[in-house]
């Protein structure tokens, strides 16, 4: 928080933060029937007890006693369901694949925990039988002495109320990337790649031609430079357009819009270097080429073309060293702002720095195999330059969803 006791968070990490709460709160809201925008305080105190300072222990009482209706420290067996309902739904919301399931069917939810809720809760009063004063109820210290005495092996589940037992990193790098020769390198999870998955899912950005992009960025730009509103407006347009109008369309909830909104204002940002809401618009397209319809080599060819046409003079179909160095830098910023992990470790001006210095040396790796006096490249002789830059590998949608699942069958 700042001096005057306000939290000091960012709008990209605001947005984030609303999305994750209204997921969290949809999943409590589909429960029931009437779905009216309102769940119960004590089930949504179990949810953001996850996020709150504090051990296991005293979390767990707290929330016990407020399913407790009086002032005998017992709740029922289905208070006690509430009780392990609320805290299953809160990790639930918490998986971004699960997530992607809810989105699709509400029921899903519902349907699968209200069945382990039940068993759980069958399980913990035929287990602390002995220990309880009453057969129909049970109060927060035989649920203790339950729990003590091996219970936590039923509900292990519930150790995740001591932040300490959450790793640093959830998931080991699917793509990793050496970057520059000092050893800097471009990672990404599977949590990363769920995320393009989300967005795409969201948008149906990949129904776009990477041309037909490229055309509703540049006629919204201004010489060359496009606003984040007018960003935002032909976004707008896209979803709207390829989600259809419909009445029987489905349209996007209020946490799809977050989503979206905090996902591709970090794309945006992370061309936007002076910080004035305004990036080159060929730079962004060329990144934002990634989401579109297309193989590596189409939406290269594509970028590739509008760097060398917005060369001084202009080039038919080449690039010279520095036009091909933040052709390259273009490219490669887009996967470092889908870089969750990355994002959060570094300052924007670090990971400036090392975009251009991995962009300036694989320009002069490109540029090793001309002659001396050959400052200009053009694409066929790019295209042959490909296996010496293994990250536009990435431009292929399809790699990131194949790469997964292959590292999957092997986990598994």
């Amino acid at each position: 928080s700042n001096t005057d006791g306000q939290l000091d968070v960012n709008e990209e990490d605001m947005d984030f933060l609303r999305e994750m709460f209204a997921s969290i709160f949809s999943v409590f809201d589909a429960q029931f029937e009437e779905r009216d925008g309102s769940v119960p305080m004590n089930s949504i105190l179990c949810a953001l007890s996850f996020f709150a300072r504090g051990n296991k222990s005293d979390k767990l009482d707290i929330c016990f006693h407020s399913f407790c209706k009086y002032a005998d420290g017992y709740i029922t067996r289905k208070e006690l369901y509430s009780f392990i309902l609320s805290f299953l739904l809160a990790l639930f919301s918490l998986n971004s694949r699960k997530m992607q399931e809810f989105e699709n069917d509400h029921t899903f939810a519902k349907d699968n925990f209200h069945d382990y809720a039940v068993y759980f809760t069958t399980k913990i009063f035929a287990q602390s039988r002995r220990n309880r004063s009453n057969i129909d109820f049970i109060n927060f210290d035989e649920f203790a002495q339950f729990y003590s005495q091996g219970g936590y092996g039923l509900v292990q589940w519930l150790e995740l109320l001591d932040l300490s037992k959450w790793p640093d990193r959830l998931d080991k790098p699917v793509f990793h990337f050496q970057l520059t020769k000092a050893g800097h390198t471009l990672e990404l999870q599977e949590s990363d790649i769920k995320a393009l998955e989300r967005i795409i899912d969201i948008t149906r950005l990949n129904t776009i031609p990477p041309d037909i992009m490229y055309s509703l960025l540049a006629e919204k730009a201004h010489n060359g430079i496009l606003s984040k509103d007018a960003f935002d407006s032909v976004i707008r347009r896209i979803v709207n357009e390829t989600r259809g109008t419909d009445e029987d369309e489905i349209q996007l909830s209020d946490a799809q819009k977050a989503y979206v909104s905090y996902q591709l204002r970090k794309v945006f940002h992370a061309y936007d270097r002076d910080e004035v809401d305004e990036v080159p618009v060929k730079e962004l397209a060329c990144g934002f080429s990634l989401f579109t319809a297309g193989g590596k080599r189409q939406k290269l060819e594509i970028a590739f073309a509008s760097f060398a046409s917005s060369q001084s003079p202009p080039k038919r179909n080449a690039l010279g060293r520095t036009e091909m160095h933040r052709f390259l830098r273009a490219i490669l910023t887009v996967f470092f702002a889908l870089n969750e992990d990355w994002g959060a470790r570094n300052p924007s001006t670090y990971t400036w720095d090392i975009l251009d210095k991995s962009s300036s040396e694989c320009t002069a790796v490109i540029f090793q195999s001309r002659t001396r006096d050959a400052d200009l490249i053009t694409f066929e002789e790019f295209t042959k330059q490909f296996d010496k830059i293994p990250w536009l590998e990435l431009l292929d949608l399809d790699k990131w969803s194949d790469t997964l699942d292959s590292v999957n069958d092997i986990n598994s």
